[in-house]
């Protein structure tokens, strides 16, 4: 009887702590990341044309969350470009040649892929490697 009564005082803390273990666990909800396109990121506007971006939304705080984008444009508050799920067109400015111009795209999801379609058609899309 005492050798039961000494395995059962060493197991009950374990049984015990392993039971708040799984609770905590349960507790934590794990958020799915939103894709973000940074501020002044260069796309592919037209088969011959190139321009920085600009979106209108706000900025993630943690710039590791950020796709494209120059490093250093990462760290402003505003002027991304948010693909959350329920995004079905964004606002964004664009330049070329010192003019800046505003367009809503659409935004197109074909299985896990996101791309932009402009106005005229075009889907907008990483530069051309040159």
């Amino acid at each position: 009887m005492m050798k039961y009564r000494s395995i059962s005082l060493i197991l009950l803390p374990l049984l015990i702590f392993g039971c708040e273990k799984i609770q905590l666990g349960q507790e934590i909800s794990v958020k799915k990341p939103t894709l973000v396109i940074a501020p002044t990121t260069k796309l592919q506007i037209s088969n011959t044309e190139t321009a920085h971006v600009i979106g209108y939304d706000k900025c993630p705080e943690q710039s590791e969350n950020m796709f494209m984008g120059e490093p250093s444009m990462k760290l402003l508050l505003n002027g991304c470009i948010n693909l959350g799920k329920e995004a079905q067109e964004v606002r964004v400015t664009w330049r070329v040649n010192g003019i800046d111009f505003i367009e809503v795209w659409k935004v197109d999801r074909q299985g896990g892929a996101v791309s932009f379609i402009r106005p005229n058609g075009f889907q907008v899309r990483e530069p051309f490697k040159q």
